[in-house]
């Protein structure tokens, strides 16, 4: 994928459609009696060497299993180039896992900057940009928004009342 104002909304609409997605399951966890007892950590709620939690409460089966069948939809949908459609949300899922590692490891339970708000699209430009999927620019410009608009989006959901920080 080049540069281009279509690419970029095909690879936000997924990147962030992913991850929305996401952010949609924490809200059904909060609202719908008994949701959460389906939704297992991937962790096991095991604890790393250092004596912090492996990944949290919030990197889950559940989530994966969102992933996969976001990139199931995708492939179907024929938006997208079949190993974007295949990969994309199993790298913003696997971005979002290793921005928990490393804030767990920084001992923070507050805002991080560039792993909060752009986690999930540095790990899929990044494999894709490397893979030769996705040019350079795209990935960069497409990080360069979501860090512009992703805390704007942030806020109004925490103004909605469905998040519960407003990072």
């Amino acid at each position: 994928m080049q540069l281009s104002v279509y690419n970029i909304f095909l690879f936000m609409l997924l990147t962030w459609g992913t991850n929305i997605a996401f952010n949609l399951l924490y809200v059904a966890k909060k609202y719908i009696k008994g949701f959460a007892k389906y939704d297992r950590p991937i962790d096991f709620g095991k604890y790393f060497f250092d004596g912090r939690r492996i990944l949290g409460e919030s990197t889950t089966f559940l989530g994966l299993v969102f992933a996969l069948l976001i990139s199931l939809l995708a492939l179907k949908s024929n938006l997208f180039e079949k190993m974007i459609a295949l990969m994309v949300p199993l790298l913003v899922y696997i971005g979002h896992a290793l921005g928990s590692f490393i804030k767990r490891r920084m001992n923070k339970n507050s805002f991080v900057p560039f792993i909060d708000h752009g986690d999930y699209m540095i790990m899929s430009g990044f494999v894709l940009v490397i893979l030769g999927y996705v040019s350079f620019s795209l990935a960069l410009v497409c990080l360069l928004l979501t860090y512009v608009l992703h805390p704007l989006a942030v806020l109004l959901a925490f103004k909605l009342g469905l998040k519960e920080h407003n990072y």
